[in-house]
């Protein structure tokens, strides 16, 4: 099967992958491919991871599974004619990076090629997915497939790289060699812990990546959960592949990627609504005596909250007691749910709240799973609130013609 250029262009696009499928989680509202490229990978280890991971999962399901291992990027990727010209003008490598570079990638010359190819459906939305997990180097395989710059990725991935996510020069100054770059940027690394069982924390390495920089300069998502793979890459020195970790990871866009998303409103839902703001401040403006506010139990309320009259609620106590289908995790129809049995219990007891305002907790791309249950509900009117310019960027309507996007469930994202 060959990677085309089309697949490049409705990707996300994921360098030094390593044992992770959470881009399958987070973003398939944003694309449907997911290329994941990696060397010094033995072929036999992560398709056993993968299959691993698939067997059983709640909400992906294995359609199809294919593996090359005669995989070769003249053969399986899309190229242009003039791609031999486009690697050899490469010249954004600077005095020492070229040489460091060479002495990274040149033995892996010496190692077998190999691609992964799955099909892939996810449970709880129905969507279609695609995977292509093969052996090629990161940055010279982007020249090849964006033919130069020509096309780009939905969005770009690297986590724990130990180069392209802590000094960003490199990957701006590819982007811009090509002349384009990817309106969103997945930056994450691994942290480190005090001991067995504690959370990761940042180090001053970690908050330099967690920062914005001079292109990609709006956090585009916080994401809700800890990224979990596997792979434990500093332990005393050593490393071991097969141990999991959490990372910690946001997303950035640049800000015409930004731009793009804030011109398209939040559709209509009668009684309901997504706006994008703080919630505290959309429920003190907004709330009155007896309205329900949700919030998770991380997020303290400011006094002027703490003082409202509102009901203040976790999501971590209307969730108690109701085991999840994915460990660390939420999915949005779980959370929902218990916020719907909220709201009949208290109607039975004649203490139905006029509104809820709440932050949606769930996976990043179950925004389908809200508008359903948004268009649902006839209890308490409710309000939706969005911290992030990309949170639920999947249900926003069109800029031209938002009367043309009245369907959420079906709207499709867009840039333009």
């Amino acid at each position: 099967m060959k990677i085309t250029t089309s697949d490049f262009a409705n990707s996300c696009y994921y360098i030094g992958a390593g044992k992770d499928i959470e881009p399958l989680l987070r973003f398939s509202h944003l694309c449907d491919t997911f290329l994941c490229v990696n060397l010094y990978m033995e072929c036999a280890d992560i398709q056993a991871y993968l299959r691993r991971c698939l067997d059983g999962h709640p909400l992906l399901e294995l359609l199809d599974e294919e593996v090359d291992r005669s995989f070769e990027e003249r053969t399986h990727l899309e190229l242009h004619r003039d791609y031999r010209r486009h690697l050899a003008g490469a010249s954004f490598l600077k005095e020492g990076e070229r040489e460091e570079y060479q002495r990274a990638f040149v033995p892996a010359h010496e190692q077998p090629q190999w691609m992964i190819t799955l099909q892939l459906r996810r449970r709880d939305t129905g969507r279609r997915l695609k995977l292509f997990y093969f052996t090629a180097e990161g940055l010279a395989a982007y020249i090849l497939l964006s033919h130069n710059g020509l096309h780009i990725p939905r969005l770009l991935v690297t986590v724990e790289t130990k180069k392209l996510e802590v000094d960003n020069n490199l990957m701006l100054d590819l982007f811009m060699h090509v002349g384009s770059r990817p309106p969103l940027w997945v930056k994450g690394f691994q942290g480190h812990r005090m001991g067995l069982g504690a959370p990761y924390e940042p180090d001053s390495t970690g908050l330099r990546v967690l920062q914005p920089d001079a292109v990609y300069r709006t956090v585009a998502m916080d994401l809700a959960f800890h990224w979990e793979a596997e792979g434990e890459f500093v332990i005393r020195g050593n490393c071991d592949l097969d141990s999991k970790t959490e990372r910690l990871c946001k997303v950035f866009a640049t800000d015409e990627g930004a731009a793009a998303v804030l011109a398209r409103p939040f559709p209509d839902f009668g009684r309901h609504r997504i706006v994008h703001g703080d919630v505290f401040d959309v429920a003190a403006r907004e709330g009155k005596e007896g309205d329900w506010l949700v919030v998770t139990s991380r997020m303290l309320p400011p006094k002027s909250a703490a003082r409202s009259k509102l009901r203040l609620v976790t999501w971590e106590s209307l969730m108690e007691g109701r085991p999840g289908r994915l460990a660390g995790k939420t999915c949005m129809d779980e959370s929902l749910q218990s916020l719907r049995m909220a709201l009949e219990q208290a109607a039975q007891a004649g203490a139905l709240p006029d509104r809820v305002f709440f932050i949606p907790l769930g996976l990043e791309d179950q925004g389908q799973i809200l508008a359903e249950f948004l268009q649902d509900i006839k209890l308490a009117r409710l309000c939706a609130v969005v911290r992030r310019g990309f949170d639920l960027s999947d249900l926003r309507c069109s800029a031209a013609n938002p009367a043309l996007s009245t369907n959420p469930i079906h709207a499709r994202f867009q840039w333009q």
